[in-house]
């Protein structure tokens, strides 16, 4: 068998590789040669691995050098905020020069321009979001004001966030989809608060276009009523003015406001109708005649007479309201009375000072003002105008001067009055009855304010400077004045009848009952007053008056200002309680 060749050992020196060896192979009588080549090939394949190894690892330690170089490089050279707002500005060559001088934009293949559009990516997205955050809140303001609508704003914002999103897509994808992720989230809280606050403002303004739609209604209503050639139609054109109202602010304010305001028709119409009573009762001439016409139905007027029909529905409430009028119109009769009488008895005082004067021109028109006043006081000053040459005595009657200095001296004995000095003028001389007439109107003026600090005394006021400063409350003042007022004239009427009338004995016997009546007028009157009002709560009050604030309606707002201060002092006073309803106090 013939003997194989045999094959000189050699090495192999790779590049790079020092030293490695490659293994002998022989093929000596005992080996094949395939397993030598065999063996040779799977060494060739470890040393491949080990290169690729060696490769990976210088490539990863520049591939992290690049990108630490990319970010410091980002690190050294922010973008200042003109660069930054070209970048969220949508506009492309904007976005592109912006780019450009940030360094951005580059290969996504190249490490450190990978890096860099990251860095760029992450610090653009900072400043977009807090410039979103501002634009948000500029537009919230704007749509709060009235400006520009939710729907423009929301499309704003909306460009904002669109433009940024391109931007950030040309420098890293990832930091695009985060960035609409965070301003979506950000976005919901964004469109339900200018949806709402354009709702808000909306119905506010819908709500004072109704309100002043239903008071030209409301106004309308009451011409019809009042009207001297009623339309034969009238009811029914009421009820379509009412109709045609709620059927406008169902659409504008919804159906439980238009419920709300379909209440409100009831009951101020039921006040127009009521008033027509009232003003019938208070028309002229007899009040007492009237009431009885309006009763029987007999006035003349068609839509009174119909209103107060035994079936209608308004009959009642127009009766009670006619009654009321026609117990005030006489107790108003009553006080014109009292204040007439004590107008002629001033006049009285005049004359018997132009009489002792010898003024005779005085007396004449002190006499044309009495006249109209009281018949019997000018009966008795014209008998003395006509007999004024003999009406004084040649000499005094020095009893009644003696009498008339006893009691002018005595400070606790019984008053002299002018009216008893003036019906001793028979008895005097024309000096001696000017005299003490002078001293009586002292005494009376006395008594007249002794009475009234007294009286003030016991309502818990003071008097100062002559006049009455009463408490905080104007409806509290209202009643303590109209007490001292209805205190003076029955002061004044009492002391006709009774010319010595004790100041302290008077109060005793009127204070209370005189203090009663004039607070329930008082009361009365402001309630009459605030039923007159649209809002019947401070917190009504309150809304209406920043609604007409908001929609600039400045006269408006001034008028619910002083309805709500005279609420609330009613309140205070105890004359109504927080809903507007009349308490009712033990009598």
């Amino acid at each position: 068998m013939a003997q194989l060749p045999s094959v000189t050992p050699y090495t192999v020196q790779a590049t790079g590789v020092g030293g490695a060896a490659t293994p002998n192979v022989s093929f000596g009588a005992q080996r094949r040669p395939e397993v030598a080549y065999q063996a040779q090939a799977q060494y060739q394949q470890t040393l491949s691995k080990a290169l690729d190894r060696i490769s990976s690892t210088l490539f990863g330690v520049a591939e992290v050098s690049a990108e630490r170089a990319g970010k410091q490089f980002v690190a050294d050279q922010p973008a200042d905020d003109r660069t930054l707002q070209a970048m969220v500005s949508g506009n492309p060559e904007a976005i592109q020069d912006a780019m450009s001088q940030l360094g951005a934009g580059g290969s996504s293949m190249n490490v450190f321009s990978a890096a860099v559009n990251k860095a760029r990516a992450i610090e653009l997205s900072a400043y977009a979001e807090r410039e979103g955050q501002k634009l948000m809140q500029d537009l919230e303001t704007k749509v709060a004001a009235g400006t520009i609508k939710a729907l423009d704003a929301i499309n704003q914002f909306s460009n904002h966030v669109d433009g940024v999103s391109s931007g950030l897509a040309d420098l890293e994808p990832d930091a695009s989809f985060k960035y609409r992720a965070t301003m979506a989230t950000i976005g919901r809280s964004f469109i339900n608060n200018v949806a709402s606050t354009e709702l808000k403002r909306v119905r506010t303004i819908n709500m004072a276009a109704t309100n002043e739609a239903y008071e030209l209604r409301i106004s309308d209503i009451a011409r019809e009523l009042n009207k001297e050639v009623p339309d034969k139609k009238l009811f029914e054109t009421i009820t379509k003015l009412q109709e045609n109202f709620l059927v406008n602010a169902t659409v504008t304010v919804g159906e439980d406001e238009a419920a709300k305001y379909a209440e409100r028709f009831k009951k101020d119409i039921l006040e127009i109708q009521t008033n027509m009573a009232a003003s019938y009762v208070e028309l002229g001439g007899d009040p007492y005649d009237n009431y009885n016409k309006l009763r029987l139905r007999k006035t003349g007027n068609p839509v009174l007479d119909a209103l107060m029909a035994p079936n209608a529905p308004t009959t009642r409430a127009m009766r009670d309201a006619a009654l009321k009028a026609l117990t005030e119109a006489e107790t108003v009769r009553k006080q014109q009375e009292s204040i007439k009488a004590s107008e002629a008895k001033m006049r009285k005082a005049d004359f018997i000072d132009q009489l002792s004067a010898g003024d005779v021109e005085g007396m004449k028109a002190t006499l044309k003002e009495v006249r109209g006043l009281d018949a019997t006081i000018y009966s008795e000053l014209k008998k003395d105008f006509d007999n004024r040459d003999t009406v004084f005595s040649m000499r005094d009657n020095q009893m009644v001067v003696a009498d008339l200095e006893r009691k002018l001296n005595n400070v606790y004995g019984p008053k002299v009055t002018t009216e008893q000095v003036y019906a001793l003028r028979g008895q005097l001389t024309q000096g001696s009855f000017t005299k003490y007439i002078n001293a009586a109107k002292a005494m009376e003026d006395e008594q007249v304010n002794l009475m009234v600090e007294q009286a003030a005394s016991q309502l818990g006021m003071m008097i100062k400077g002559g006049g009455l400063i009463p408490g905080v409350a104007a409806a509290e003042r209202a009643r303590n004045e109209r007490t001292i007022s209805d205190l003076k004239v029955k002061f004044f009427n009492e002391r006709r009848k009774n010319q010595d009338v004790d100041v302290f004995e008077f109060l005793d016997k009127n204070f209370e009952a005189t203090k009663k009546n004039a607070f329930q007028s008082s009361d009365s009157d402001v309630f009459t007053k605030i039923q007159s009002f649209t809002y019947k709560s401070e917190a009504a009050f309150s809304q209406a008056i920043r609604d007409a604030e908001l929609n600039r309606l400045t006269d408006q707002a001034n008028r619910l200002k002083n309805e709500k201060a005279i609420f609330m002092d009613a309140i205070k006073s105890g004359i109504i309680d927080e809903n507007g309803k009349r308490i009712q106090k033990a009598q």
